[in-house]
């Protein structure tokens, strides 16, 4: 009853850490990107990946379909994101029911649901394919156990749940490279068992496991082809000095890891309490998942997969170019959920039922401990009352009143920063286009931009840059290209240009009389 109760105070503490951010933080421009491609989707008008890039998709449809039932909001676009992670806590548990006992199960599932605050913090952000990446490569795990799983009179002619494995790695692969961390644990399940049956059946199940995975990244190979295979060849973050892979290898071990275990706060990667208590909790914390490690890898064999992921895990974390950034543990979210599964299976293999459930609830408080000093030292949630009970739909009321007051200016079309342009193109249900000088995803809005002749000018001055980085998410490249409200008026007026200026806290409008191309100035 006890353990019962802690499992549901936990998961519902987890809940509404999500709940309160989804109602505190603003959606940025790498979020509108994808709101956008969902109405485009809506609208019969398909990508197979993020806008401007050569990667990334899948999720856009999920997003897609939440706004067919629920419509299209801030609260929406952001929701999707919680509700994969939802679903990749119950796919961490229905793993766990096929290797470790059912309370161990469902302990490894609530812990990877609390635990740690990044995560918690990524799954409130819908940045278009990471969480269904999650969500698919737990599938396959769990399709490898059900195939390895089924009694040897039932293994020999069901193609169909390799097809289904086929499908879930296809449009994993699709969704986003990171997949292969499922695919050696996966095949490691796999051979185990299906190794020892007739040498003559296993290449047709590979054939048809082949098959779906070829249907299921079908949308990726068709793009990349069209794109002269761009997904391989171009990877974010390889021209970045001394972005190489010992680097990326040490980022995981020294910032990664220790934000990963909750140790280190997502944002500015301060240590959790001190760095003297940081690194001590941190060097604690590596000897007893090495020590759960080795106990499931010479104790249980069908944890063994789980030794695997975790063993490869940095090693293929290193690999991709883009690891470099680390602040907000983006791509590690894969890890937390697969340690769950360890840790809780170490404790269940080397204790009794009741002792395990002990020890797990001590674990859960200090999970939740650690996440919620996490929270609050990034959002400073704890500190008011005031800060702490407010909560809204729409967590960007600037944009909004932006958008509505060039609507009723009639201006339909702005020039603007990155984070401006998206957002503002976004939330004002796309009643106003942005051309973003500085980072183009979006090549068809520059054409229309520039045809319009009441096309205005947004920016943000200096002294209002933090209301700004509250409403935009970013506190950095706020201006259009290199142009500062001065200097763009300074060349206004040189130019003999008349223009009206309308202030809409934190930003600027400033609305010339014709439209001033960039490339004009």
């Amino acid at each position: 009853m006890l353990f019962g109760l802690a499992l549901l105070c936990v998961s519902l503490i987890a809940a509404l850490i999500r709940l309160w951010i989804l109602g505190h933080t603003a959606v940025n421009a790498d979020e509108a990107i994808v709101g956008l491609m969902a109405h485009q989707i809506l609208h019969g008008h398909f990508s197979a990946f993020y806008w401007g890039q050569d990667y990334g998709g899948v999720e856009p449809y999920f997003v897609a379909a939440l706004f067919a039932i629920f419509g299209q909001s801030a609260f929406t676009l952001t929701l999707s994101a919680g509700l994969l992670s939802g679903v990749a806590a119950i796919l961490v548990w229905r793993i766990g029911v096929r290797i470790v006992p059912p309370s161990a199960a469902v302990s490894a599932a609530v812990l990877s649901w609390i635990w740690p605050e990044c995560t918690v913090w990524n799954s409130t952000r819908e940045f278009g394919f990471r969480q269904a990446t999650l969500v698919l490569g737990l599938c396959v795990l769990l399709q490898c156990l059900r195939i390895a799983q089924r009694p040897r009179h039932e293994m020999v002619n069901r193609y169909g749940d390799w097809v289904i494995l086929g499908l879930a790695i296809g449009v994993g692969w699709w969704s986003s490279p990171e997949i292969v961390y499922f695919l050696l644990p996966g095949a490691v399940v796999i051979f185990g068992r299906v190794g020892s049956q007739p040498v003559a059946h296993l290449p047709k199940k590979l054939a048809a496991a082949a098959c779906g995975a070829v249907i299921g990244a079908a949308p990726w190979f068709v793009a990349s082809l069209d794109d002269h295979w761009g997904t391989l060849q171009r990877p974010i973050g390889s021209s970045i000095p001394g972005n190489t892979y010992g680097y990326r290898l040490g980022v995981f071990f020294s910032h990664v890891l220790p934000m990963i275990l909750g140790l280190r706060v997502e944002g500015n990667g301060s240590w959790l309490g001190s760095p003297l208590l940081g690194k001590t909790l941190y060097a604690a914390a590596l000897v007893g998942i090495v020590f759960a490690l080795a106990v499931l890898a010479v104790n249980r064999r069908q944890t063994r997969f789980v030794v695997v992921f975790c063993v490869t895990f940095p090693f293929l974390y290193a690999v991709f170019p883009s690891a470099w950034f680390w602040n907000d543990g983006r791509y590690a979210i894969y890890l937390p959920p697969i340690l769950a599964l360890a840790v809780v299976g170490a404790i269940w293999e080397l204790t009794s039922a009741r002792t395990a459930r002990v020890i797990v609830i001590g674990i859960l408080a200090l999970t939740v401990v650690s996440t919620v000093v996490s929270f609050n030292d990034g959002f400073g949630a704890l500190s008011s009352e005031k800060l702490l009970k407010g909560w809204h739909s729409n967590p960007n009321p600037s944009v909004t009143a932006l958008a509505s007051t060039l609507v009723g200016a009639d201006v339909r079309s702005v020039y603007g920063s990155y984070w401006v342009a998206y957002d503002l193109q976004y939330l004002s249900g796309e009643r106003v286009t942005g051309f973003a000088l500085d980072n183009v995803r979006i090549p068809a809005n520059e054409t229309r931009v520039e045809s319009d002749g009441r096309a205005a000018w947004v920016f943000v001055p200096s002294s209002h840059l933090v209301l700004a980085a509250d409403q935009l998410g970013m506190a950095t490249d706020l201006n259009p290209g290199i142009w500062t409200q001065q200097s763009f008026e300074a060349w206004l007026h040189a130019q003999g240009v008349p223009f009206t200026t309308t202030s809409v806290d934190p930003f600027v409008v400033v609305r010339p009389e014709r439209n001033v191309h960039p490339p004009g100035i």
